[in-house]
């Protein structure tokens, strides 16, 4: 089966005058150093795409130069024989990274120095590169307009002196306002988890903006926010992006940083992670520049500081842990010093909260449970007081009910039964209640099935099975109904296959039920497959379940 994309568009674009050049190089198999620059990543597919189609007997790998190391590309050319290595995010190695006050981090000395091993190992190996017909693709997305060759020649210039081509393919995006025509009008007619009113309001709001002419910018720049918003509480990640990519083009160039920020939250629901950290990086880069030209605005600090977050969660959901840490910190970092320049405001004490929670988790991540323990007790003081200031915000109760979960999952791991047993109690208590305050929160209902997994998890370590079977049953119920509402949700449909693996894996040890057991590894290994290409942690759940499945007995996938 062919691991290459499948391009589809209707956009207007240079792609065939661009690449027709390339195509009749490639004809004849031979070491080539091709760099690609584009603007939209559809047309990296699409070329992907192409060059797979057109010499289907030449083999295929890829480089992800924002992760791999120069080993891994050295590894990968000498799987091939002949073919294509095709180097995404190329650009991520051109540059060097610093904080926002210009000096380099331990961290990112680190990743400072795989960079600089990746253009000094492709440049100083030239001549091993031309010995095998394997052209390199380099794939170039500027963070200007203009190409950074003069850069690639700094760096490379040996193995610039072999470049075979240089394209830079470009695509027209205002065409895309064409979505809301009455030709595809019934796509947007039906969604998902929207109650019949909401449905309505869609449709009055699409309607709306569909009879609003384009020159009206202001007016259909009120109408976008809101169908995103619809679009986005119904679980359609994918219409959301549609509607934000002519929002975007409407927006004037230097307004368009919330919009990025938009884009990038869908597209990380979506489970489309390297797309949403760009969109992330770029967000960060603005505000960054932002900061640097008025460094006390409250504002700018807090964003850039909600930007930090965001990177550190997509590189700790990626595996990038020394990453996640490192932003994890400098979000922590501009939330202290908002909360001492400003102790009465309570957004701010609420995202110092937060932070300590991102940082006990990373540190759990990385087995430092003493100081995760830490954190946790810092964000659950944080959060009480809170919460016993205003006991009916549903936020800060949602925040204590997290923080209560986090700290009786570390005492658990430490061996504190009591202590973790009564964390767990008070954070489904809590959880309950909200949700039964707010039964159409997805969010709210996502925690009480969390709260009644770590309950059967901690009922089971102590011995009683019946209750943890009841409590495991009861978070599979609300998770089923949560990935049923929200198809397009990539964290409800890991939930479900991490719950399916829960049940297997109880069924297996606790009631030594193998036929069953299997059934529900097979379940989850069903959707695992699905995802396993997204998110490195996929890969790793769907292995511990093939094995499982491997230790019960085969048994045929159930439909």
């Amino acid at each position: 089966m062919s691991n290459c994309l499948v391009y589809t568009s209707a956009m207007s674009d240079n792609y065939a005058e661009e690449t027709g050049l390339l195509f009749k190089l490639l004809r004849t198999p031979a070491f080539r150093f091709v760099i690609v620059s584009f603007n939209h990543y559809d047309l990296v597919h699409r070329l992907e795409s192409d060059l797979c189609s057109r010499y289907p007997a030449r083999a295929v790998a890829r480089v992800d130069c924002e992760k791999d190391t120069y080993q891994d590309i050295r590894a990968r050319f000498d799987a091939l024989s002949d073919g294509f290595l095709f180097f995404h995010n190329f650009q991520s190695v051109l540059s060097e990274q610093r904080n926002t006050q210009g000096a380099e981090t331990p961290v990112f000395a680190e990743e400072n120095l795989r960079r600089r091993h990746i253009t000094a190992g492709l440049n100083l190996h030239r001549d091993y590169w031309a010995t095998r017909p394997v052209a390199f693709i380099v794939f170039v997305r500027p963070d200007s307009e203009a190409l950074p060759l003069r850069t690639i020649m700094e760096k490379m210039p040996d193995l610039w002196s072999f470049r075979s081509l240089i394209l830079e393919l470009k695509m027209e995006y205002r065409e895309d306002k064409d979505i809301l025509s009455m030709s595809d009008r019934l796509e947007f007619q039906t969604v998902s988890a929207l109650d019949t009113q909401q449905q309505q309001e869609l449709n009055r709001l699409l309607d709306r903006l569909e009879r609003t002419p384009q020159e009206e910018v202001a007016f259909r720049l009120t109408l976008y926010p809101l169908i995103v918003d619809l679009l986005k509480e119904g679980g359609n990640y994918q219409k959301a992006l549609r509607i934000v990519q002519i929002w975007e083009i409407d927006l004037p160039e230097n307004e368009r940083v919330e919009v990025w920020r938009i884009k990038g939250e869908l597209l990380l629901r979506s489970g489309r992670m390297s797309d949403a950290l760009t969109c992330y990086e770029a967000v960060t880069r603005f505000y960054e520049q932002a900061s640097q030209g008025d460094p006390q605005n409250a504002g700018i600090s807090n964003n850039l500081a909600i930007s930090y977050q965001l990177l550190g969660k997509i590189h700790s959901e990626l595996g990038n842990l020394a990453y996640a840490l490192a932003y994890y910190e400098q979000f922590h970092q501009l939330l202290k010093e908002l909360c001492e320049a400003y102790p009465q405001n309570v957004d701010y004490k609420r995202g110092l909260a937060i932070s300590y929670q991102f940082l006990g988790k990373i540190h759990a991540d990385l087995g430092d449970l003493a100081h995760a323990l830490a954190y946790y007790e810092q964000s659950h003081r944080l959060f009480k007081e809170l919460h016993d200031a205003y006991p009916q915000n549903p936020e800060y109760k949602n925040g204590l009910a997290i923080s209560c979960r986090n700290l009786g999952n570390t005492h658990e791991t430490l061996g504190n039964l009591p202590q973790a047993l009564a964390d767990q109690e008070k954070s489904h208590q809590l959880s309950k209640e909200l949700y039964e305050a707010y039964p159409q929160n997805a969010v709210y209902k996502n925690g009480l099935a969390i709260s009644y997994r770590f309950l059967g998890k901690m009922h089971k370590v102590m011995g009683d099975l019946p209750q943890a079977l009841a409590y495991h049953e009861l978070s599979h119920q609300l998770l089923t109904e949560l990935h049923e509402a929200y198809p397009q949700s990539a964290d409800f449909k890991y939930d479900m296959a991490r719950s399916y693996a829960q049940l297997g894996l109880f069924h297996e040890q606790s009631m030594l039920n193998l036929e069953k057991a299997t059934y529900f590894y097979s379940k989850s290994l069903k959707i695992l497959r699905e995802m396993a290409e997204i998110i490195p942690m996929y890969a790793e759940l769907k292995k511990w379940v093939e094995d499982a499945i491997s230790r019960t007995g085969k048994s045929p996938e159930p439909a």
